[in-house]
């Protein structure tokens, strides 16, 4: 288009282009639009060089590049006032103290505002308070209290700060200073030069000053560390003290200090149930009980009586100490004089008349030393291995008493009873015997001496059996050698002579077949009541006794009473000690064999009571580990399995069971 320098009046409009310029009939121009909404609607940039005037404007987006400039004030670089910037994102700063911005309304739509614990809290009275959410720091952006100024974020070393809590608790690492006063519990350090309390309650007072109170009450006690600390009794009577060292309460008065010791009502001396030592204690009579530990001496002239001694050391005494009567006395070490104890405990040593003894219990006078043990019931000394009383134990006892006016020796175990002549290392001969006496004459009774000659009713045996007097033997007497009979032999039973009998023999025997030392002795009857020895055959109705056969009756019946097969001793009618063979047949019962081995009678008949109606066999019973040990085996054994409580046979290679 030309450039016409006139001036247009468009009534009706105009349109250059279609779309580019436009003004409509109500006069609307539009630059980029056909339809205008506004007196000017530009649609895209618009660049102008000079100045914009505008009364009101609304703008969606603008951007300077240069210069804004509001009522003569000039925003460079984004800044919209005095001290406040607009950034690039949209971020409102304050760039100095001066900048100030002021919101007004409701700001639920502001976004990416910086967060605050403080907040307004309406609780009904009337007002808004402003309440915190966490921790206040005032001189400290790391706050451990809820309200603290300065200090440190460490609790257990907390210090140069004051924090308060939500309980009321208070702490201050500096110095506290109030004008009027403390109500309260207060703990830590009190500096001041006068102080005024009513009750103070502290696990530690420490007090460089003068501590008043009440006329007539206790002063409040002091703490030292050591007796030699405490201070002059006399510019502190009334005191009370507590001594760290030794663990004790004094009081001050009379210008001394005394120490405080409780006694109960029932008169034991101390504080309740603790021990309680006392440095020196000079009476001449004490009265009550005395429970705990005494350590030093009791020296006492009289007579001592105690319900109970315990002793970690040793106890001491001789004879010119007076007399200790205690129903029980417990020592480590005694040495004692005169004593008399219910109950005597001494876990080491135990010396009666000497001191350092070498052995556990030693007794030592220099005349007659004396030990009685007596008993109303009776007496009991043992010695053994063990800690338990009996003779089932491996203990000895002497006894006097348990039966009736007797003495009695028991060695409990399984050995010896050993009694030894001259076992020491002294030189001498004719060593001593072992004698016993008649107490009522001392007549000796018998004795044993050292070469073992056994002499009763004999001081001096000349032989290993010396009797004098007449010698009784309900029993068989053997002698091996030679027996010299000096005068008459009287024999009241049998005579048995295994070797020569050098005795003349009565005339109706001598010159018989009866004295034979060789050959047959014929007797038309014999009748023997007890015993025949000397015999080594007998034949019975035959003089023709088969060849190696003791007895031969073959046309006779013999009875006996009870039959010994290889045993002198037999206990049934019939025991044979070792093997049996039977070569025909066999049968037990009251009646013969019906086949090789017929038990199908046995246990009936006319049986004794203890022997009737016991009709049964039992096989031999060994568990499963003997069985395994069996040797021998046949097929067709028959044992009873006592492990498995079984009958079983063995076939040939294992076995089995029957049931």
């Amino acid at each position: 288009m030309a450039n016409i320098k006139k001036s247009f009046s468009f009534r009706n409009g105009v349109q250059v282009d279609d779309d580019n310029f436009l003004v409509n009939p109500t006069g609307l121009v539009g630059i980029g639009t056909t339809v205008p909404t506004e007196a000017l609607d530009v649609r895209g940039k618009v660049k102008v060089i000079g100045e914009v005037n505008a009364t009101s404007g609304l703008i969606t987006s603008l951007v300077i590049s240069d210069t804004l400039q509001v009522n003569n004030l000039d925003f460079a670089a984004g800044e919209i006032g005095a001290g406040i910037s607009v950034g690039t994102a949209g971020v409102i700063t304050a760039t100095s103290s001066a900048g100030l911005v002021t919101y007004y309304g409701d700001g639920k739509n502001l976004l990416n505002l910086p967060t605050s614990q403080w907040l307004d809290t309406d609780v009904g009275l009337g007002y808004t308070s402003i309440y915190s959410q966490g921790a206040v720091g005032i001189a400290t952006v790391d706050p451990r209290f809820f309200l603290q100024i300065g200090g440190n974020n460490d609790l257990g070393t907390f210090n140069e700060g004051v924090g308060i809590n939500s309980t009321g608790n208070v702490v201050a690492t500096g110095i506290v200073t109030a004008g009027i006063g403390f109500t309260g519990d207060l703990r830590g350090n009190i500096v001041s030069g006068l102080s005024t309390f009513t009750q103070v309650e502290a696990s530690n007072v420490n007090v460089t000053g003068i501590i008043t109170a009440i006329e007539g009450e206790n002063l409040v006690p002091f703490y030292y560390l050591n007796q030699s600390n405490l201070p002059s009794p006399l510019t502190s009577k009334g005191a009370f003290a507590q001594v760290f060292a030794t663990n004790r309460a004094y009081f001050a008065d009379d210008g001394s200090w005394k120490e405080i010791v409780n006694r109960e009502t029932n008169g034991t001396v101390g504080t309740g149930t603790d021990t309680y030592n006392i440095d020196s204690l000079t009476s001449n009579t004490i009265t009550g009980t005395v429970s705990g530990n005494i350590t030093g001496n009791i020296n006492s002239a009289g007579i001592s009586t105690f319900n109970e001694i315990k002793v970690t050391g040793s106890i001491s005494g001789d004879t010119v100490s007076g007399v200790l009567t205690t129903g029980s006395l417990n020592s480590t070490n005694s040495n004692i004089g005169i004593a008399t104890a219910g109950s005597l405990d001494i876990q080491n040593k135990l010396a009666v008349g000497k001191i350092n003894p070498a052995k556990n219990v030693e007794i030592f006078s220099v005349g007659i030393t004396t030990v009685d043990v007596l008993g109303v019931k009776a007496a009991v000394l043992q010695l053994g291995q063990k800690a338990s009383i009996g003779i089932g134990e491996s203990t000895a006892q002497f006894k006097f008493g348990e039966s009736s006016k007797t003495l009695e020796i028991f060695n409990g175990d399984t050995g010896n009873f050993t009694q030894a002549l001259h076992a020491g290392n002294f030189v001498g001969v004719n060593t001593g015997s072992f004698n016993w006496l008649y107490g009522q004459t001392n007549e000796t009774l018998m004795t044993l001496d050292y070469k073992g000659n056994l002499g009763i009713g004999k001081t001096v045996a000349e032989y290993p059996l010396d009797v004098a007097g007449i010698a009784t033997f309900s029993d068989d007497v053997f002698v091996k050698s030679t027996l010299d009979v000096g005068a008459s032999l009287t024999v009241g039973g049998n005579l048995q002579v295994d070797g020569v009998f050098n005795y003349p023999l009565p005339s109706v025997i001598s010159g018989s077949n009866l004295n034979n030392s060789t050959g047959i002795s014929t007797f038309l009857n014999i009748q023997v009541s007890e015993t025949i020895s000397g015999v080594s055959t007998i034949g019975i109705g035959t003089a023709n006794i088969a060849k190696n056969v003791a007895i031969d009756a073959p046309f006779g019946t013999a009875i006996f009473n009870k039959v010994g097969v290889g045993t002198t001793g037999p206990t049934s009618q019939l025991e044979v000690d070792g093997a049996g063979h039977i070569k025909k047949f066999f049968a037990v019962g009251n009646q013969g064999p019906g086949c090789a081995v017929d038990f199908s009678n046995a246990g009936r008949g006319n049986l004794l009571t203890p022997q009737q109606n016991k009709m049964f066999m039992i096989p031999p019973k060994v568990t499963t580990t003997e069985r395994g040990n069996l040797t021998d085996l046949q097929a067709g054994a028959i044992i009873y399995n006592t492990s498995t409580n079984k009958l079983q046979v063995y076939n040939g290679s294992s076995w089995a069971n029957l049931h």
